[in-house]
């Protein structure tokens, strides 16, 4: 019986152990190891973008909007954990390259549903956006119209999702799950240098 009781407090440990090491992994490779351009939809032209404003003034965004601009189009969710980790990153990029004419950084806030309750939605994120500090204009999806074209050409199926636009409207790069400033901004400089 002692054996037994042993036994189970030496597998709970090793359980124990396991999900220390697990929590602890990062949740996004080092450095700018990323690969934005290893996607499905790289070299497509995404067909849609209807973006409204969410947390600060502004005109809705549509597709003729980007043309001739590089463009990050960064989908993402307040109740998302790597999401969450990355926006001061996509706020970093958003405020080196703000002031430049042929740049935009599109922080798009989500919902769990393509229907989206937009005060809600603007509350979260206005809510989250101050309790990280952070001054980065952000957008909504309202009716999914912008996820829907993308999920029409290449499946579209997880937060954060970053898309990066040439001067064209052609996606060309595209990262699924937390990327970090070094690797957003080395893909940013590299559109703009073409």
């Amino acid at each position: 019986m002692a054996k037994t009781n042993y036994s189970m407090v030496l597998i709970g440990l090793i359980g124990i152990a396991a999900l220390v090491v697990f929590i602890s992994l990062p949740s996004s490779p080092p450095g700018d190891t990323f690969d934005f351009e290893n996607h499905p939809a790289v070299g497509l032209t995404l067909p849609q973008v209807e973006l409204m404003p969410l947390t600060s003034p502004g005109e809705p965004t549509i597709l003729d909007d980007l043309i001739g601009k590089v463009v990050v189009l960064n989908f993402w969710a307040t109740w998302c954990g790597p999401c969450v980790e990355e926006l001061p990153d996509m706020t970093t990029v958003q405020r080196e390259f703000r002031d430049r004419g042929d740049f935009r950084l599109l922080a798009v806030s989500c919902d769990a549903v393509s229907s989206e309750n937009v005060e809600r939605l603007r509350s979260d994120t206005a809510a989250l956006l101050s309790e990280l500090d952070l001054d980065l204009p952000t957008y909504t999806d309202a009716n999914g119209l912008t996820r829907g074209a993308l999920n029409d050409i290449a499946s579209f199926d997880a937060y954060p999702t970053t898309i990066l636009l040439d001067r064209t409207g052609t996606i060309r790069g595209v990262h699924v799950g937390a990327t970090t400033k070094a690797a957003l901004r080395r893909e940013v400089l590299r559109l703009l240098s073409e």
